[in-house]
């Protein structure tokens, strides 16, 4: 059989794999955090075919493969909601969640920052994201925000972009808090696992996080975070449409290396007549 047409397979098949991609880069345009994906190509082994004594050997490819498909942690734009438990970082940290609320290491990381007050106990508070899992803080563990009494609400609150938590009860008391806010980084961020729902898990290739405590003189600068903000996806959708378009003509060019390779293999089949 024709190489051109195992050639022309590969490329239907990867080109497929590409535009898979695109298709959820472009699907997540307006996910909170959420940072694109990107497909690398590389073709495959090349089939000796002569020895040509004036340059060398004379090779035929073989057609293509997906090299990686990797993530874009570049920073997304800042939108404005004004809500003081939307958190955006400025940087290249990640918040930690936990699905449990005791101590320890958090299970996930992610860019997304909307968070809400859970209650906890009388008159006490976790925060948390849309799952329900816990934000942790400096110390290991979630963050507890604790009120003067159960009877009380919260009134007033406030998170600094070193993370620390301020604010008062209805009694007009001062809040306790737990711990401020602790964001992570990782040597590798390309190397995260993605895991839905905006979260990323830590992988040998991404090693393993190394805490980012904002209130530490020897961190800031590096990070921040700022609240009444989101960070939104950093898809640029102009790039994904000149992506996709690329993307349909590889795939139909692909297609017409097999019809034409087709063709020469009737052809073949037609001597016989």
């Amino acid at each position: 059989m024709l190489r051109s047409l195992y050639s022309g397979i590969s490329g239907l098949k990867n080109h497929q794999a590409r535009m898979d991609v695109v298709g959820n880069n472009i699907s997540n345009v307006n996910t909170t955090g959420y940072k694109s994906g990107r497909v690398n190509f590389q073709d495959s082994l090349s089939q000796y075919y002569s020895n040509n004594p004036a340059i060398g050997q004379n090779q035929i490819g073989t057609g293509m493969k997906v090299a990686s498909i990797n993530n874009n942690f570049t920073q997304g734009p800042m939108q404005n909601t004004g809500r003081t438990l939307d958190l955006a970082i400025q940087g290249d940290a990640f918040f930690g969640v936990a699905n449990e609320s005791g101590a320890g290491d958090p299970d996930y990381y992610t860019r997304d920052g909307v968070f809400f007050l859970s209650p906890n106990g009388a008159n006490g508070y976790y925060i948390v994201n849309s799952d329900g899992k816990y934000l942790t803080g400096v110390d290991g563990g979630p963050i507890t925000i604790t009120a003067s009494s159960g009877s009380v609400d919260i009134t007033t609150l406030s998170i600094s972009e070193t993370g620390e938590i301020a604010g008062k009860d209805s009694e007009g008391n001062a809040l306790t808090v737990s711990q401020p806010i602790a964001l992570y980084s990782f040597k590798n961020p390309e190397g995260l696992k993605k895991m839905g729902g905006n979260l990323y898990q830590a992988t040998d290739t991404s090693g393993d996080s190394n805490p980012v405590d904002l209130t530490d003189a020897d961190y800031k600068g590096t990070n921040s975070i700022a609240s009444g903000y989101l960070e939104m996806s950093n898809v640029d959708l102009s790039q994904e449409m000149v992506d996709m378009m690329v993307t349909q003509r590889g795939f139909q060019a692909n297609a017409r290396t097999i019809t034409v390779s087709d063709t020469l293999l009737e052809e073949l089949v037609n001597l016989k007549r």
